[in-house]
């Protein structure tokens, strides 16, 4: 079965999507069933509205990264966050920063996930608590 395709343009002024019945758009088809008086369509977005984005629009003004990014919460420029395990990370985030300064030893012995600082802070407490302690 072939589709039909359209190729009149809509009959009213300015709207350049094509007429689908009537002479109209869909668009300016729904007004009319709906009993408006016909009224220019919003203008159709062709890139994306974040500054300095020019990716093809995908939705509410958006591509689809910023799109996905918008629903998740955070807006950073596309190219500057990385995709990790399906998620957005802000390369800002500390847990994406793997700087030296930035990082911490952590053993992962009784108890589980103490820093190795920590450890040993509580090692020299503990013999010092038992220092006079007799020997077995």
């Amino acid at each position: 079965m072939q589709k039909r395709r359209y190729s009149k343009p809509c009959q009213f002024k300015g709207c350049y999507a094509n007429a689908k019945a009537h002479g109209l758009c869909t668009g300016h088809l729904d007004q009319r069933a709906r009993g408006k008086e016909l009224a220019p369509l919003k203008p159709r977005r062709d890139v994306c509205d974040f500054p300095g984005c020019g990716r093809k629009h995908f939705a509410y003004g958006y591509c689809r990264a910023h799109r996905e990014q918008m629903r998740k919460g955070r807006l950073v420029p596309v190219g500057q966050g990385r995709r990790r395990n399906d998620r957005w990370v802000d390369p800002k985030a500390i847990k994406s920063d793997n700087r030296p300064g930035n990082l911490e030893l952590w053993t992962s012995h009784q108890p589980k996930g103490a820093r190795v600082a920590d450890m040993l802070a509580w090692c020299r407490w503990f013999i010092g608590q038992y220092s006079e302690a007799p020997a077995w």
